[in-house]
């Protein structure tokens, strides 16, 4: 006796990408602009209340110090991303040619970005500015250890 398996009915696209979603789904890495502006708020906090009051440890101070350089890689761009934005919102004298082109250039920079990057909040988009740079760092370190080594690439 043999037995026949026919398929009902077809997953339809929607189904399908609602069962691979959990694969999917992956960690960014990326923590929120308000958990970055609490840091950063903390971190004044912790400063001007250990300056005044002199309760601070070294140890404490040094914590409360301390900035990796991914960090200061993202207040680079975030705070450069931040003055382009606000240069493309800002109003303009209709009679104001440099303010008028200033405007222009800005929103053509975030318009080019958005192009490369995708439409993202200034914050993500300098964490993925600074993933760049990091990658781009790391290689020429690789370059220069081969270089060194005497491995041509």
């Amino acid at each position: 006796m043999t037995v026949e398996i026919k398929e009902i009915s077809k997953r339809s696209e929607v189904e399908t990408a609602e069962d691979d979603l959990p694969q999917r789904l992956a960690p960014s890495g990326i923590s929120s602009e308000i958990d970055y502006l609490k840091r950063l708020k903390l971190k004044s906090q912790i400063a001007i209340n250990g300056a005044g009051a002199g309760g601070l440890s070294e140890q404490e101070k040094a914590i409360a110090s301390f900035k990796s350089l991914e960090d200061t890689r993202i207040e680079k761009y975030y705070s450069n991303l931040i003055k382009v934005y606000q240069a493309s919102i800002v109003e303009v004298e209709p009679t104001d040619e440099t303010g008028k082109k200033a405007k222009l250039d800005a929103k053509m920079k975030l318009a080019y970005l958005y192009s490369i990057y995708g439409y993202k909040n200034l914050y993500s988009l300098a964490h993925d500015l600074s993933e760049v740079e990091r990658v781009q760092k790391s290689n020429d370190e690789i370059k220069e250890l081969s270089n060194t080594l005497g491995v041509n690439t």
